[in-house]
Formats: structure tokens, sequence, C-alpha cells
């Protein structure tokens, strides 16, 4: 915010400069020799020390005006007002003197002996339903302050007796602003801070057109105070504010919506109000639609909550003031970027990266089944080490992640009977995954140790059904960089991860040395990943939820092997599956200072996967053989994973 933003909403919401020196008669009429009194729907009046806003109590204010004549838009009359608190009430006597302008904008001078200094009130004349009304705003300083805003409507005392003090609280009144209550704004009021730099305050509560709230100085030091105000149903606003115990009083003009508004304020006095705005206060735009611009839609839950922490005393004075006051500074990308930075590691695709590296790992150790035994056959060792990577590439609005594998595993089969082959492996696998965008950065490394167990039973000369089942723990290391806080948040839990998986299929030989096996599959896998609690980033740790992702694909596998030579063979295979399960893995996190709890949502997989494969073998006939494999998986959503290996096995 600059004076220049000031100095052009003004043009657009200019001020009243003092009326007093204005004439006009187009009111005298209706103001000569009349009563005026509050109605029911603007009876509450807000009450505070007059030390601090704080804590606004509600007060009832009946408040009768008595004019006599009035000549050339100049009038004088008596107050009478009565306030109520509870049981008790206190009535009061003034003198008013007033001023309308051409314009129908009003100052009035209420003074007393019992006053410290006059009162002014500041409104304007208007029209309801027909009839003639004062549109009035005022504070009464002293030891206990009186705010009160309303719209004064004329009587007839014969004829009609005034609605008694009352705290009545309508929310049909002046609602249109309601939106304000839990929001940020930026003020610049040199008068106040000593420069042009922005300082903050946040409208904590509204009732009935009053609001009140907390404000502090640029860069949240120096000037510290209360606010308590109101804004009538066009957009009048009356800004209070104690400051070391100083009342500070603005008057001016509110425009815009919960998405962008602005004031244009002005200091005032008993000669009326100043011809120059000396403040200017824009509302912090909401954080979601920098974000949602940006087109990071797995940041918007977030962005609520940062925005609603924001606009509470949390994020102005609490310990997520340092975060939610640079992200105040910041706007468009920056700002969506910004936020993005505080979601959960890899926009809470942490357990998809660890299931689509355990999905290869899995496709890998698959071949072993696929290898012939024949039955009294001695033990086999079998080593395979691998290494790889996979990708899934962002899918507007949801980033994605890349990530580097490598495991080696390694197991004991042996054929146990002519229609029986058992076998267990263990594996060790590590993934170092990290955020594809900038607006989504962090890293996450897990190391998974799991152990297999696998069969394959031959059901026909031809046909067989290969089982295995896969039990593993995770690991986690997350790393999530905090930019524009320079900070780090990082975490270390753990996880599980389960498996199993049935393969039905069928050999045709097709030609000598050319064999042919189509085969159904099916696949469960889930990986999960413990809450946990994050340090480093003080009130941005995240504190999260457990998180569990879950896949079962079902579908068809076609694999080729041809016998190039004695002992060499070449194998290649493709298949496609579907997935049955939902392929959405939320996580719920809430941030350590405060705020309520949000859903990061990484991108849905797609529910199809193809797969595909080649392999070069050896054997020398002894049981020992060495090969060379190279698997593919990818979906139509832009994941694409790859793993090279190398089988080494030895009959024992």
């Amino acid at each position: 915010m600059r004076r220049a933003m000031m100095t052009g909403l003004a043009a657009g919401l200019a001020l009243a400069a003092a009326p007093a020196a204005a004439q006009t008669t187009a009111w005298d009429e209706t103001l000569s020799n009349s009563h005026w009194y509050v109605p029911v729907p603007q009876l509450l009046a807000y009450g505070s020390s007059g030390t601090s806003f704080a804590n606004p109590f509600p007060l009832g204010d009946q408040t009768l005006w008595a004019f006599g004549p009035a000549t050339n838009g100049a009038f004088n009359g008596l107050l009478s007002a009565e306030l109520s608190l509870g049981n008790l009430e206190f009535p009061s006597n003034m003198t008013i003197s007033g001023q309308v302008a051409p314009d129908g904008s009003v100052v009035m001078i209420f003074d007393s002996e019992d006053l410290e200094a006059p009162v002014v009130g500041l409104g304007q004349m208007k029209t309801i339903d027909g009839q003639p009304a004062m549109l009035m705003q005022m504070i009464t300083p002293g030891s206990m302050m009186v705010t009160h805003w309303a719209y004064m409507l004329t009587y007839d005392p014969a004829t009609f007796t005034p609605p008694p003090p009352q705290a009545i609280p309508v929310t049909l009144s002046s609602r249109q602003w309601m939106w304000t209550e839990g929001t940020p704004w930026r003020m610049v009021d040199p008068s106040l801070f000593g420069s042009d730099a922005p300082g903050t305050f946040v409208i904590t509560n509204y009732v009935n057109g009053y609001f009140w709230g907390q404000g502090i100085g640029p860069d949240g030091s120096g000037v510290t105070y209360t606010l308590l105000g109101s804004i009538t149903p066009d957009g009048k606003v009356l800004y209070n504010a104690i400051s070391d115990g100083e009342l500070v009083s603005l008057y001016g003009d509110v425009r815009g919506d919960a998405s962008a508004a602005a004031m244009i304020l002005s200091g005032y006095s008993t000669s009326g109000i100043d011809a120059t705005p000396s403040a200017g206060v824009e509302l912090v735009r909401p954080y979601e639609q920098s974000v949602a611009a940006a087109g990071l839609g797995a940041a918007l839950p977030a962005a609520t909550v940062l925005y609603d922490v924001a606009g509470s005393l949390t994020g102005l004075t609490g310990a997520m003031a340092p975060a939610t006051l640079a992200l105040n500074d910041l706007s468009g990308a920056a700002l969506a970027s910004a936020v993005g930075s505080t979601l959960p590691v890899l926009a809470g695709a942490g357990v998809r990266a660890t299931a689509d590296s355990q999905r290869m790992l899995g496709q890998v150790l698959g071949d072993r089944l696929d290898l012939d035994r024949e039955p009294g056959e001695d033990w086999t060792a079998w080593l395979r080490p691998l290494g790889g990577t996979l990708t899934q590439t962002a899918r507007d609005p949801l980033p994605g992640y890349g990530a580097d594998t490598v495991g080696v595993a390694l197991g004991f089969d042996k054929a146990v009977s002519p229609a029986l082959t058992l076998g267990t492996a263990f594996a060790y696998n590590r993934v170092n995954a990290s955020g594809e965008r900038a607006d989504a950065p962090g890293s996450l490394s897990v190391d998974s140790y799991l152990v297999a167990l696998y069969g394959s039973a031959a059901l026909s000369e031809t046909a067989g059904l290969d089982v295995s089942l896969a039990f593993g723990i995770n690991d986690n290391s997350a790393t999530r960089p905090i930019a524009f806080m320079g900070s780090t948040a990082s975490a270390d839990y753990s996880g599980t991860t389960a498996g199993a998986a049935l393969k039905l299929h069928e050999s045709v030989t097709l030609a000598p040395g050319l064999v042919a096996t189509p085969a159904l599959t099916a696949a469960f896998l889930q990986v999960t990943a413990d809450a946990y609690r994050e340090t480093g980033a003080g009130p941005l740790d995240l504190e999260t939820t457990y998180q569990a992702y879950q896949e079962l694909p079902i579908g068809a596998d076609l694999a080729f092997a041809y016998r190039l030579a004695r002992g060499v063979d070449l194998t290649a295979h493709g298949g496609i599956s579907y997935n049955v399960l939902d392929t959405s893995s939320p996580i719920t996190a809430s941030y350590a200072g405060g705020g309520g709890a949000f859903v990061t949502e990484a991108a849905a997989a797609s529910p199809w996967l193809m797969t595909a494969g080649l392999g070069l073998s050896g054997n020398d006939g002894k049981g020992r053989s060495i090969g060379l494999f190279y698997d593919l998986q990818a979906s139509p959503a832009g994941f694409v994973s790859q793993a090279g290996s190398l089988d080494i096995q030895l009959a024992f």
C-alpha cells in the first residue's frame, strides 16, 4: 500500500469538507421544530473503558432530539439520552448545535457541563420509506466511552412514545458488512505510525454495524492499539483507536466486498471533517484468490485456514504473527508459492510416491515366478539389485512429484513338488522424492524393508496360479523448505506396506522356442504413514494425521519367451489394469501455531495402468544364471516409472 493508493481512492470516495461553512435551506423545513428518536433496530450501542477497546460491552441507548427553528441549514436544540446497562440506567442531557451542508452531510456538536469536551456527531440526511431520517455516528470520550450509530427518525411527542433503551442485537442491521468479522487490513496512517509504511489491524468482532479488534504498527513493531467503530449500511465508517491511552477518531467511507475493499478516513473536529484524508485502509486480499489464480488447487484449504488465522489475534500478535504478517506482504504468484510451501511434503503425495516405487518392486519380483523349476531341484538363491526413476506430472490444479529409486532383493525358492514352487524374499528399497513445482516444494526419503512369501501352483500341464504376499515397514524422512520465512520443517515417521497378488496364466507354444503366456492379474497394495509432527519451522510446523493409500488393479498381461540359443532367453511382456479402488490419498494437517485443520489432496492417480518389460537372461545348465531386465509402468494421468534390474541366481 502506498500514499498514491490513498490519493486515488480519495478521488472516488471524496468526503465532505467542513460543512459548517456551507449554507442551505433544503433541510430547514424538515429540521425546524422537529423531534427525533432512535428506532428499535439501532437501540444497541457499545461502551468501553477510557483506556482500551479490547472488551467493549453492549448498551441500550435511546437518544431524543428536540430542535428549534432551522435557518440556512443551521439549527440548535436539546438532547435527552438514557443509557441502560443491565438493570442500571444513566440519563443525560446536552445542548445541540448543528449544520447541514448542501449535500446533506451533517455535523452536530453535543455539549454539557458534565463533558470534558464537546462530542461531535457526524451524519447524513436520508429518506427511508418516504420519511425523513438522519444517519448519525458518534463516540463520547471520557472514563467510559460510548459509541452509537442510528437512523434517527422523526416523531410527534403528542402521539408517539419512543421505545426505552435496550441492548437489542438485530442481525439485519447493516448486515452487508458482516463479512468484515475475522478479516485483516493494512492501514497507512503517517500521523499514527510516523511513516508511509502500512500497519495492520484485524476486525475480530462485528455485531449490528459495530466492529472492534486490535492493530499494530508497521512490521509488527512500535505502535499497538485497540479499535472500536461502526459501519453503516451505506458504508459510512467511524473508526476509533486507543493507543497509549490516547483516542484517535477518524471518519470516512468503505467500499468493496470480501474480495477487495478499501477505506478512506479523515480526522474531524467541532469544525467538521478535514478536507484531506489522513489514512488509507485496504483489506488484505483473501489468500485463496491468489492461490486459485496460480492454479494451485491443492493449497486452497490451507490458504483458507491461514487467512482465517490472519484475521485473528493469533495471526496479529500471537504465535502465527510472523507467518501471517509475512504473507500479508505478498501477492499473486509469490503469495501462492508461499502458501504452497506450507503444505505437507509433496502436497500429500508421499504415500503415493512410496506405493509407486513398491508397485514396481513387485513387478520386478514377479519375474521370479515365471522361471521353470524341476521337482527335487536344490534350493535356489537369487539376488536382484534394481534402480530407476518415477514421475507424476502436475495435473492442474494439483502439483506432481519425481523420484529416484534404488533397491535390492534377496530370495530363496524351491520346487517342492511337480505342482508347487515356494519361496521367500527380503527386499530393501529407497525412494528419494521431491516436489515437481516451486509452489509445492519439499523432499521425502523412504527406506522400506519388506519380506515376501510367494508360490506357484500348476493347475495343468500349461496353466498355473501364482500367489504372493508382502509386508514391510517404511522409515520416512520429510524435509519442507519455507523460503518466505527462511526456515525448513522436517519430520521422521514410520509407515507400513502390505500387498497381495494373484496371477492366473496359461502357456501356449507358438513355435519351437517361442512361448506366449496370457494371464489375468489382480494385486492389492496398501501403503500407510503414521501421524507425525514436524520441527524447525516454528508456527508453520505441521501436525498430521494417519494417511493411507490403497489400490486393487485388476487386469490382463501377455508375456513372450523366445529362446535365442541354448541357455539364452529373450523375454517381453505387456499388460493393462484398472484400479477398482479410490485412488485419492488425502492427508489432514494443522499448523503448530494455530488455526483449524485442513485437508491436502494429492492429484488422484489414473485408475488405468500400462505395464511393459524386456529381459535377456542366460544360464549354464547347472543352476547358475544371470539376466538383465527393463520394466516400465505408465498411466494416462502423466505417471511414468522405469526400472532396470540385474538377476543373479545360484542353485545350492
